[in-house]
């Protein structure tokens, strides 16, 4: 098997990487935090909560929260009188949604105002309607068969929540990912290992394409095992290259070529770690849509936000 260091039909990328000193190694902060918030997984998963979460506080305002309290509530029936109508420039499932204003009596027998949304031209001013209340809670009516807020509960279903839902999921994966990876920096071992085969990953553009390799290594009882790699790019390896292969000595199937440690931490000749900041900039990307959650978290508490069946008996 070609030395690491002599070889010549291939740069190594990884040294000093494969000189470190035995485990257990202690990371610098910005290499745990990157391996888990700022992989490729985690960075995509990161921006599409960061996109669920804006579109969610932009959806919340005018999503109907009170329809469930209207189907499984106990409500009653009063006559109504529309005096006001205003286009919302809101368009839902196609159609111009409008505010319209109206006037009942509520039980106490005072005149009580109102305001529902339904599509334009369904309504005309001074037109008489039936408007429901709730029993439990008067102050909450509706024309019936209309929304007290432009867009029904399902239009959460549309945009943000399948966002904040793949974005999750994305980022729970690399963060999964990031916690073996970190694993196996502080208690990993090193063996050389030949690249067995390439497989350009299929998304890559022929200006920068990526492929993922596989090499093959032994143990020191003489165990062959597979390691696979992350995303490369094409000058770094290819068939029959020599290259380091990170594994787990308690679990030698957890290996892999340490490509990922590449521009993300730094090793001193000697094998000692320092701290790449730009790490810090990935770990800040993904605490951004956290942040914003918990601001709008807040904001809800704050402003005295009901969950969709508060006051109901």
């Amino acid at each position: 098997m070609p030395d690491i260091h002599t070889a010549t039909n291939t740069v190594n990328p990884y040294a000093p990487w494969d000189r470190l000193p035995p485990p257990p190694r202690k990371l610098p902060r910005t290499a745990i935090f990157k391996n888990l918030f700022g992989g490729g997984f985690s960075l995509f998963g990161n921006i599409l909560l960061l996109a669920g979460a804006l579109t969610l506080s932009s959806h919340l305002p005018i999503t109907d929260f009170t329809a469930p309290r209207f189907s499984l509530g106990n409500t009653q029936n009063a006559k109504g009188v529309i005096y006001f109508r205003q286009l919302t420039g809101i368009k839902y499932k196609g159609a111009d949604i409008e505010a319209v204003r109206y006037v009942y009596k509520d039980p106490a027998g005072q005149t009580a105002e109102g305001v529902s949304y339904a599509p334009m031209v369904i309504f005309k001013n001074m037109e008489v309607v039936d408007v429901e209340y709730l029993a439990a809670d008067p102050s909450v009516s509706r024309i019936k068969d209309t929304r007290s807020k432009p867009v029904p509960l399902s239009g959460l279903l549309l945009i943000p929540l399948p966002l904040l839902t793949l974005g999750l999921a994305f980022s729970l994966s690399g963060f999964l990912t990031g916690r073996r990876r970190n694993a196996l920096l502080a208690k990993g071992v090193f063996a050389q290992g030949v690249i067995a085969n390439t497989q350009r990953f299929l998304f890559s553009s022929d200006a920068r394409r990526l492929y993922k390799a596989s090499a093959s290594f032994r143990l020191p009882d003489d165990t062959q095992k597979t390691a696979v790699s992350s995303l490369l790019t094409p000058f770094m390896l290819k068939p029959g290259d020599p290259v380091p292969v990170l594994y787990d000595p308690q679990n030698p199937d957890q290996a892999e070529i340490p490509c990922f440690l590449v521009n993300k931490i730094q090793v001193s000749p000697d094998g000692s770690f320092t701290e790449n900041m730009i790490c810090w900039f990935y770990t800040g990307l993904a605490a951004l849509p956290f942040a914003i959650l918990l601001a709008m978290a807040a904001y809800w508490l704050a402003a005295g936000f009901q969950h969709p069946f508060a006051g109901m008996q």
